[in-house]
């Protein structure tokens, strides 16, 4: 797909999300976001980024930040995940959460590179790290 020509839809909300079953939740956004990037319809991908954005934003919001001793590595990268394929103006908003994540183990150093470097790029800004992961 090309991302230049990638479109977001509309804008993010803070949905209704229960947060006992955050873990389910983050576990079926890891496996829609793998899932579309694999998929060439770019409308779907569209939506389903979009509805994965709403899903992760909210879980963060209402319940806060997980943390590996509430979720497990897989459900991590799906905050992750959830958060990088966003607009610039979000991925900058929940960076400081990413970089506590970090510090605290909950995150990988190569995912706050990827991060970091992604929101120097949107601000026409030279990337630090030049990270590249096939994973992500």
């Amino acid at each position: 797909m090309n991302r230049d020509k990638f479109v977001y839809v509309g804008s993010v909300d803070i949905i209704e999300v229960d947060c006992s079953k955050k873990r389910q939740i983050l576990s079926e956004v890891l496996e829609s976001d793998q899932r579309i990037r694999k998929a060439n319809e770019p409308i779907k991908y569209a939506k389903e980024d979009h509805r994965n954005q709403e899903l992760v934003i909210s879980i963060i919001e209402k319940c806060g930040m997980p943390t590996l001793k509430e979720v497990d590595q897989r459900q991590m990268d799906a905050i992750w995940l959830g958060l990088q394929h966003s607009t610039e103006e979000i991925r900058k908003k929940y960076f400081p959460q990413i970089e506590k994540a970090v510090k605290n183990g909950d995150l990988s150093k190569g995912q706050y590179a990827l991060m970091k470097d992604r929101i120097l790029m949107d601000e026409g800004k030279p990337q630090i790290y030049g990270y590249t992961n096939k994973k992500w």
